[in-house]
C-alpha cells in the first residue's frame, strides 16, 4: 500500500515566512509607537505634577531654609542665628528657570523687619519686600524632563516670546500666590523688581510647549491666571507649533 506524504512546497514556506516577518514588523512599529506616546505624555504629565508641586510648597509656605537663621539683603541665608520667629527673612516664593530639559528652581527670598509700611497692592506688598533670588548656595533643586523631552518654546496671552523663567510668590498683603512671567527675560537670576514684579506681568495666560525625543510631538503645559494648583495643566490635545 502506497501513502501520499503531503507537506509544503519551498514557495509556501517562503511565503509564510515573508508573511509572518512583515506581520511581526508591523507589530513592533506599532508596540514601539505606544511606548514613544506613553513615555511622551508621561512626560509632559510629570512635569504638570512638578510644577504644581512649586506652586503647593509655596501655598504652605514649605521650605528647606534653617528657620533660626537670616538672609541679606541679596536673599541670600547668612549664618548668624536669630532668635526663633525673629528671622527677618523669609521665603516668599521660588523662580523657576525654564532651560532644555532641565527646569532649576531657586528660592525668592524676602529681606524686612516688620510688616509695618507694607502697601495692599499684591504686586507693591511684594516689592515692599525687596524680593531676591536667592544663591545657590541658599537652594537650588533641578529637574530633568523625563524620557529626554525638551522645552521648545514659550509664549504669553498676545503671542509675545514668554520668559525662561517663572516667578512662583506668596504675596504678603492678600496671602495669594501668584505667578509672573516677563517677555524676554532670561536672566538665570533675574532682578526682581518693579520692572519684573508689576501688574502687565501678573498672572497672563502662558503655554510651555515640549517637543518629544528625536522630534515629532507638542505637548503643552498651560498656565492659566487665578488660585490654587489646578491653574497649570497639561494640555496634550493642541499639537501645534508653540512659535
Amino acid at each position: 500500500m502506497v501513502t501520499n506524504q503531503q507537506g509544503f512546497t519551498i514557495i509556501e514556506v517562503i511565503m509564510f515566512l515573508a508573511i509572518s516577518g512583515l506581520l511581526l514588523a508591523v507589530a513592533m512599529v506599532s508596540v514601539g509607537t505606544n511606548i514613544n506616546n506613553s513615555r511622551f505624555n508621561d512626560a509632559i504629565k510629570s512635569t504638570t505634577s512638578y510644577l504644581q508641586g512649586q506652586y503647593n510648597e509655596v501655598a504652605s509656605g514649605q521650605s528647606d531654609r534653617d528657620v533660626s537663621k537670616g538672609c541679606d539683603a541679596s536673599g541670600n541665608i547668612t549664618s548668624t542665628p536669630t532668635a526663633m520667629g525673629m528671622s527677618n527673612c523669609v521665603i516668599m516664593g521660588r523662580f523657576i528657570k525654564l532651560q532644555g530639559s532641565t527646569l532649576t528652581v531657586r528660592y525668592i527670598t524676602g529681606h524686612r523687619g516688620s510688616l509695618v509700611g507694607i502697601r495692599p497692592g499684591d504686586s507693591e506688598s511684594i516689592l515692599d519686600m525687596s524680593p531676591a533670588v536667592a544663591g545657590e548656595s541658599t537652594y537650588r533643586g533641578d529637574y530633568d524632563v523625563p524620557w529626554e523631552t525638551a522645552l521648545v518654546g514659550t509664549k504669553l496671552a498676545l503671542g509675545s516670546a514668554a520668559s525662561t523663567g517663572l516667578a512662583i510668590i506668596k504675596s504678603p498683603a492678600s496671602g495669594n500666590v501668584l505667578y509672573y512671567t516677563k517677555p524676554d527675560e532670561t536672566l538665570a537670576e533675574p532682578i526682581l523688581n518693579s520692572s519684573f514684579i508689576n501688574d502687565n506681568n501678573l498672572g497672563k495666560h502662558a503655554e510651555l510647549c515640549f517637543e518629544e525625543a528625536g522630534g515629532g510631538r507638542i505637548g503643552r503645559i498651560i498656565i492659566a491666571d487665578g488660585q490654587g494648583q489646578e491653574v497649570i495643566q497639561t494640555d496634550l490635545a493642541n499639537k501645534a507649533s508653540c512659535s
